[in-house]
């Protein structure tokens, strides 16, 4: 049987580098064997099988100095490489073109690879011949799916993955790790924060909602495939390697789309006119729940609940004007002040959970605290705060109207003005943390930063920032007048 050498280096019976090796290698009569062949290892493996060899060393060309070695020894020359009959790779071309075959394992030879680019679309192991001995440096690696890695060192400089590498008798190091979405959940977290590139996995990723500003890449069109019911888009937006369904495309250009499909059943620009609901009186400020479900008040006496197509859901009668600004509580309960003197407590299906009388109009929109607690005023001159069942919790009289809606900080103080001039931080159990008097009514509603300033306005002209040990506003359903910091009037 003739044996062959295969270069470089490794043997499914074991690696050569000295004499013994030779000698015990060749005792087990195997079908390919490898000798070192670069980095003079060879001139130094044939020194210890004797120097008479040496007269065939071409230090400038050791392969065909091995040549001329396997005619003396009477053996064949393959430039296959093999590891118990599994192919290896020996270049970075190789090692990408096994990558986008998908081959489930991937035997890799001893050296370096320098690679721009690897994108792993489906579950691969890396095989190297020791973490010592098979080294890839990749400038970027798109991992979309698990894989593994078995005696190899790898060095990322810009690793995009859900996750880390199995590592087995390997080394992993990353100077950059970006997220990839592998659930709707994933996505619209990854949507809520400022990022140039989001990247998502293979799969349906359904969303009601969501505002892309940026570049949305898949794992390819026919692999990813998104859906919304409302997609707001900007100029930078661009669609990349996925497929993507809307029903309404909210957007004030072309959507740039790279190697992807893009399918609405309406556009409309930015600024447009989608659709207008008529009430019979003045309207002040909506709200907006979970659902997209648009809650607002009117002086025609009712509560209105909107659909996001602008088509009415329902509509509550109170027994006057309606111009306090919903709150809405993560039950869906909406809260909502009428001058008829109650605080209305709603169902989500538009039927009532229960009021609470007031000693005048309710002007001022609803705060909730952490525990429940709905906080509201009243033109009375008292702020009222409410448990979850309706029954009063206490009380706290300013002496005149209660305009301003309440703000809750996150140690559980309320912070609410009156037309006596004061603001007031008033305890959660309703006794007085302090006051100040300005020099005219306080109808606006505080601000909470997160450094614990508050900012409030005044009709005397003056915009007034108080220092405070409140860091941010409460983390409850509804802390402040429409919401938060922003305004937003949406439920999150």
């Amino acid at each position: 049987m003739r044996r062959r050498i295969a270069i470089p280096f490794v043997v499914s019976s074991g690696k050569i580098t000295t004499l013994q090796d030779l000698k015990r290698v060749l005792a087990e009569s195997p079908e390919e064997l490898i000798i070192p062949l670069q980095d003079g290892r060879l001139e130094r493996f044939l020194r210890g099988m004797g120097n008479r060899y040496l007269a065939y060393i071409d230090k400038s060309n050791p392969e065909n100095s091995l040549k001329k070695l396997a005619e003396i020894f009477g053996i064949e020359i393959s430039k296959e490489l093999k590891v118990d009959n599994v192919s290896v790779v020996t270049s970075v071309e190789d090692l990408i073109k096994a990558i986008n075959e998908g081959r489930k394992e991937i035997n890799i030879a001893k050296g370096r690879y320098f690679i721009d680019k690897i994108m792993l679309k489906s579950s691969v192991r890396l095989i190297g011949q020791g973490k010592n001995e098979t080294l890839l440096k990749i400038k970027e690696l798109f991992a979309f799916c698990e894989f593994k890695l078995s005696n190899i060192t790898c060095e990322v400089e810009r690793f995009i993955s859900s996750k880390e590498p199995e590592i087995k008798e390997s080394s992993f190091f990353s100077s950059e790790k970006l997220s990839i979405a592998t659930s709707a959940d994933e996505l619209l977290e990854l949507l809520k924060k400022d990022h140039r590139e989001i990247w998502i996995g293979e799969g349906i990723f359904s969303i009601n909602e969501a505002k892309v500003s940026y570049t949305l890449i898949g794992a390819g069109k026919d692999k990813t495939y998104l859906k919304f019911n409302r997609l707001f888009a900007s100029h930078n937006t661009v669609l990349k390697n996925l497929s993507c369904d809307t029903e309404l495309l909210i957007s004030p250009t072309k959507v740039k789309l790279e190697d992807a499909y893009l399918n609405y059943k309406r556009q409309i620009s930015e600024g447009e006119l989608v659709w207008k609901f008529k009430t019979e009186g003045p309207i002040d400020s909506p709200a907006i729940g979970n659902d997209g479900t648009i809650y607002v008040g009117s002086n025609d006496w009712y509560l209105y609940a909107i659909n996001p197509d602008g088509s009415l859901k329902w509509k509550f009668e109170t027994g006057d004007w309606v111009k306090s600004s919903p709150a809405i509580g993560n039950d869906g309960t909406i809260y909502v002040g009428s001058n008829d003197r109650y605080l209305y407590a709603i169902n989500p299906d538009g039927s009532l959970k229960w009021k609470f009388k007031t000693g005048d109009c309710i002007s001022s929109s609803p705060a909730i605290g952490n525990d429940g607690t709905i906080y509201v005023g009243s033109d009375d001159g008292y702020l009222y705060a409410i448990n979850l069942d309706g029954s009063l919790k206490w009380k706290f009289e300013t002496g005149d109207w209660v305009l301003s809606s309440p703000a809750i900080g996150n140690d559980g103080t309320i912070y609410v003005g009156s037309n006596n001039g004061y603001l007031y931080a008033i305890n959660p159990n309703g006794s007085l943390k302090w006051k100040f008097k300005t020099g005219n009514w306080i109808q606006s509603s505080p601000a909470i930063g997160n450094d614990g300033t508050i900012y409030v306005g005044s009709n005397d002209g003056y915009l007034y920032a108080f220092y405070t040990t409140s860091f941010g506003c409460a983390d409850s359903e509804w802390p402040m007048f429409r919401h938060d910091v922003r305004h937003t009037g949406r439920l999150r």
